[in-house]
């Protein structure tokens, strides 16, 4: 079950892509007693869960993440991650950060449809384990695999499994009745989103963001508030 924690430190992190493929592999196997700060950032970031269990603190919630499972995080949700001091021979957890609009360009010159971008403004389950979602398991196996040995067009065989990924997921999460994936405000709130992912390093100024999304400055809070859970 899912607890609250106290409020931590967030630090905003940037990770800066390669100007010839705009995505990035990490590895992560330190272990910790406790999460020490919550950040962001400006991408989508898939963690995968190889071997050992990990606690995340998920928007202030922690949740225990077992081998096999995945996550999948929006830009701008604050998250934090450690592998605790278990008695087990090895832990290891594999980061993919990238950018959809950057790493799919060359497939759409014309510009990315807009299922794409389900993930920055939907809401919808973070954690997927791998017993549940086998195929896009498998996927994800392939794209870390592919970029981890840098054969000869690992970077264009990735971007193409990272597309199909997008996809299978798209196709599995759409339309459940159960309601685990539906449409929220963060959908009327992206061109906020948007405005403040180019202009992070300057105070907002939530008048003109509300104007931005057609909302009145009250408005604007409290959908802002009800979706991202933070001011």
């Amino acid at each position: 079950m899912p607890q609250r924690c106290p409020d931590l430190p967030v630090i905003y992190r940037e990770y800066t892509f390669p100007g010839t493929f705009p995505v990035l592999l990490m590895q992560g196997t330190e272990r910790s007693e406790r999460v020490d700060f919550i950040h962001f950032h400006n991408c989508i970031e898939i963690a995968f869960c190889k071997k050992g269990f990990m606690y995340w603190n998920l928007e202030n919630e922690i949740r225990e993440i077992s081998s096999g499972s995945f996550l999948l995080l929006p830009p701008f949700f604050t998250h934090a991650s450690y592998f605790p001091l278990q008695n087990v021979p090895e832990v290891c957890c594999d980061y993919l950060f990238f950018n959809p609009e950057e790493i799919l360009r060359p497939f759409y010159p014309k510009g990315l449809p807009e299922e794409f971008g389900w993930c920055r403004y939907m809401d919808y389950p973070k954690i997927f384990s791998g017993e549940s979602f086998p195929e896009e398991t498998e996927l994800l196996y392939r794209i870390i695999e592919e970029m981890q040995e840098e054969k000869e067009c690992s970077k264009e065989i990735a971007a193409g499994l990272i597309e199909a990924l997008l996809i299978q997921l798209y196709r599995n999460l759409d339309g459940k009745s159960d309601g685990v994936f539906h449409g929220n405000l963060r959908a009327q709130l992206f061109p906020a989103i948007a405005y403040m992912d180019k202009n992070y390093i300057q105070d907002p100024d939530t008048s003109f963001l509300a104007l931005l999304c057609g909302l009145s400055r009250t408005q604007f809070l409290k959908y802002f508030r009800n979706s991202f859970h933070q001011t």
